[in-house]
């Protein structure tokens, strides 16, 4: 039974099925009565469960019911209550709003009153202050009075709002009134005591300074300043005479000042706090003074006694240089140490704008009193001199130009020397550092711009003057030509000495220079003269070379080349050129240096091969025989000129002339310059169809017209045929 009412629940139950597999045959019939007999007991029993379970939750619901009855009974009474309870919150908020608005305005009533009775006791405190200050003020009791301001001056803060109280404004009035007479009497004291005629002890003294700081920086400024003028006043006077208003008292000012700071540390020590810089306000009035002073001289009188000037100067810088130690050393504590030696420029400016300040053991309240940097004392005075440095200038330029010129006349070329330039430019590079080193002494500015300047005259004076020379001797070098030829080596040599030897001047000045100054001075001017008197050296070689193998090369158009009937090996003109270039580079190898040794060589070789041309141009009629005569003599001349570099002298061997790659690249210069020739020889050997045929494969860039001009003209072409091809070149 339990298995058909579990099978009977199932979506996928089949009756018929379950009464096969419970009756398969007709002998399972037996028991059928007994198995629906038991079905029918099953569903009874079934229904008596459901029956049962109605009844059960017919009851359950009537209780649910009456228990919701009841939830919502208790639910009501819980929103009444609620309700009830809001209801009381807002009249309890009402009641302590109005309890709290009530105590606000008992504790303002507290207030105003604590403040007017405070405001009433401070205002009385203020009026009893006022009455001591003046009290205090009759009995210079500065360090009371001191106190007395600050209290006063806090009260005054505190009734800033209530100015416009005429009780207020009354106090002010009153304050200002005793601080301005105050004043009045510390300026007095002052006086009086640094003229020495009063007997304050020097407490009282003291606390004046503290008094001073009371009463704010400008007039703590003002007291210094009125030191200054008395302590400064005789210095004034003394050195305003006319006895005493020469360059000769200079180091008499400067020794005043250091007795005087002397005995000012005698009398004044420790009145002034030290922190305020006494002697750096001092100095540099006195540095100001003592400059008007030095600048009426120097324009009322003229200067004549440059070393009186010079000597002026040296004992003003040592005295800037002594004194800004001085300072430095007594007030590092307050600006940082400066280590006199090693400080550089821009460390020292730093220090004088008031940078690296260090305060130590000052009082908090007198910080803004302490001195953070120190007055320019280098220049303060030295610098008035700039303007009127002239006269050394002048004498300046003077000794150098009678030194520059007496080693002039006394160059002498020594072949045993291992420096082959003029000594007078060793002598005069010398001279110009000398002067140099002098001058660096007295200026950083302007005098030793124009120093600079001076050299750059001398300069031009030395290489007009070496030239000139130079003119002359190529004028008289018939008398000596070996002299001459000696002395244009010389002066290509000193050119390339001078140009390098200037940049070490120019860096030496520019290191004795600040800028704007420094930055003006260039290497490019004096560059300019020295390359200038170098190629003018090596203008008058070639222009020698030129005329001295005029008779040689004349040959080549004064010969009759016709009468000539077979080629010899070699012509006599080129033995002649031969041995002149050989000679001459001899002499010339020996002197000039390696560099321009070849760069002078190259510019020979193409004055040589420009003159062969133009001689060949010069010829008024070609042959065969001749054009081929003149192949050879190419040919020769080639050898010539390659072998030149090479020529053995009394102290520079083959070997050592030149390295490898410089004896390469030379001969492929005279290869270039002498495939020109030989190209134009190649031409003038063909007929005149063929000449110009090949003229532009010759010279594929437009020809050069005078030498095509002359080629043609020499081939017997006219001149109509001549302008034709060239316009036909530039395409008309």
């Amino acid at each position: 039974m339990e298995n058909f009412l579990q099978e009977s629940t199932t979506d996928d139950f089949d009756p018929i099925r379950y009464i096969n597999d419970n009756f398969p045959d007709e002998a399972s019939l037996a028991g059928l009565d007994t198995h629906i007999q038991q079905l029918e007991d099953d569903l009874n029993g079934i229904n008596n469960d459901i029956v049962q379970s109605i009844q059960e939750h017919a009851l359950l619901n009537t209780d649910i019911r009456k228990q919701l009855d009841v939830a919502r009974k208790n639910a009501k009474n819980i929103l009444q209550d609620v309700d009830a309870i809001k209801s009381k919150a807002q009249s309890s908020e009402t009641l302590v709003t109005e309890m709290c608005q009530d105590i606000k305005s008992l504790d303002i009533a507290k207030k105003n009153l604590v403040f007017s009775i405070n405001t009433h006791k401070k205002y009385i405190l203020m009026a009893n202050a006022m009455d001591k200050l003046r009290e205090f003020c009759e009995i210079r009791e500065y360090r009371e009075v001191a106190n007395l301001i600050s209290a006063i001056d806090e009260f005054f803060i505190y009734f800033k709002q209530y100015d416009h109280i005429a009780q207020i404004q009354s106090i002010i009035k009153e304050k200002e009134t005793i601080v301005s007479e105050l004043k009045c009497q510390i300026r007095e004291d002052f006086i009086a005591w640094g003229q020495l005629a009063t007997t304050f002890p020097k407490s009282t003294m003291q606390d004046a300074c503290v008094l001073v700081e009371t009463l704010g920086l400008p007039f703590r400024d003002e007291i210094i300043q009125l030191m200054c003028e008395i302590i400064l006043n005789p210095y004034n006077l003394e050195f305003s005479k006319f006895e005493n208003s020469t360059l000769d008292m200079v180091e008499r000012r400067y020794t005043w000042l250091k007795r005087r700071l002397t005995e000012i540390e005698n009398i004044y020590q420790d009145v002034f706090p030290r922190y305020w810089g006494v002697k750096c306000f001092i100095v540099n009035q006195f540095c100001g003074m003592t400059r008007i002073h030095i600048t009426n001289i120097l324009e009322q009188s003229p200067i004549n006694d440059v070393i009186g000037l010079l000597k002026a100067l040296e004992s003003t810088l040592a005295f800037e240089r002594k004194i800004h130690q001085i300072l430095a050393d007594e007030y590092k504590v307050y600006i940082g140490d400066i280590n006199k030696e090693s400080e550089t420029k821009d460390e020292l400016d730093d220090v004088l704008e008031g940078k690296n300040v260090q305060l130590k053991d000052i009082p908090p309240e007198s910080k803004e009193f302490a001195i953070t940097s120190l007055p320019k004392v280098k220049g303060s005075i030295s610098d008035s001199f700039e303007q009127y440095m002239k006269p050394y200038i002048e004498k300046e330029e003077h000794d150098c130009r009678e030194t520059i010129l007496k080693a002039l006349l006394s160059d002498q070329y020594d072949p045993n020397s291992d420096i082959k330039v003029l000594d007078s430019s060793i002598t005069m590079f010398n001279v110009f550092k000398a002067i140099v080193n002098r001058a660096k002494r007295y200026s950083r500015s302007q005098t030793m711009f124009n120093i600079w300047k001076v050299l750059q005259k001398c300069m031009k004076m030395y290489v007009d003057e070496a030239l000139a020379r130079l003119a002359k001797e190529e004028r008289n070098k018939a008398k000596d030509e070996g002299a001459f030829e000696i002395f244009a080596c010389l002066i290509i040599n000193t050119g390339e000495y001078c140009k390098e030897t200037l940049n070490h001047l120019v860096d030496l000045v520019k290191g004795c220079l600040d800028s704007p100054f420094s930055d003006q001075v260039q290497v490019d001017e004096g560059e300019t003269l020295f390359i200038n008197m170098l190629n003018k050296g090596v203008e008058a070689l070639l222009n020698h070379m030129d005329g001295k193998t005029d008779n040689a090369f004349s040959i080549i158009y004064k010969q009759d080349w016709g009468k000539l009937q077979d080629v010899e090996d070699t012509s006599a003109y080129v033995k002649e050129v031969s041995i002149i270039l050989t000679e001459h580079i001899k002499v010339v190898k020996e002197i000039i240096g390696e560099a321009y040794f070849v760069f002078y060589l190259k510019e020979l070789i193409g004055r040589m091969q420009n003159k062969f041309l133009n001689c060949l141009f010069r010829t008024k009629r070609l042959t065969d025989i001749f054009v081929q005569r003149l192949h050879l003599d190419t040919v020769e001349l080639k050898t010539i000129f390659k072998s030149l570099i090479a020529v053995d002298t009394a102290t520079r061997r083959r070997n050592s002339t030149s390295n490898m790659g410089v004896l390469n690249s030379f001969k492929n210069y005279v290869e270039k310059k002498i495939t020109k020739t030989e190209n134009i020889l190649k031409l003038l050997a063909m007929n005149n169809e063929q000449f110009m045929k090949n003229l532009r494969s010759f010279f594929p860039d437009p020809p050069n017209t005078p030498e095509v001009e002359k080629m043609m003209l020499l081939k017997g072409f006219k001149k109509q045929d001549i302008t034709n091809f060239f316009n036909s070149i530039r395409g008309k």
